[in-house]
């Protein structure tokens, strides 16, 4: 299956993809006040498309706004952690921050 859109920001909440079913994969996060962080929070994709990349798309996308407008990532979702780990550029893994406060 497949997506019925690219990946969407509502800037300030999430990214987000709206998949083929109309269901939705999402990269929720927070600013952190005070500060030019960004909380990656959250990922979730619907069970019928996990697997398939979605979740890397959401969090690129969202290295890609924080590089454009200069945030770091904080990142306490787990699926976050193992991208970084495992698939993140350099230049995403500079903006990466251990703690915030």
């Amino acid at each position: 299956m497949a997506a019925k859109t690219g990946v969407l920001h509502f800037f300030g909440r999430h990214f987000h993809i709206v998949m083929a079913d109309n269901s939705v994969a999402v990269l929720k996060y927070k600013r952190v006040p005070n500060r030019r962080v960004l909380d990656f929070n959250h990922t979730e994709v619907p069970p019928d498309f996990r697997g398939q990349g979605f979740a890397e798309q959401l969090v690129r996308a969202g290295f890609r706004h924080c590089l454009d407008t200069r945030f770091s990532v904080y990142p306490s979702c787990t699926y976050v952690q193992k991208y970084i780990r495992d698939l993140a550029t350099e230049e995403e893994k500079k903006i990466v921050v251990e703690k915030y406060y």
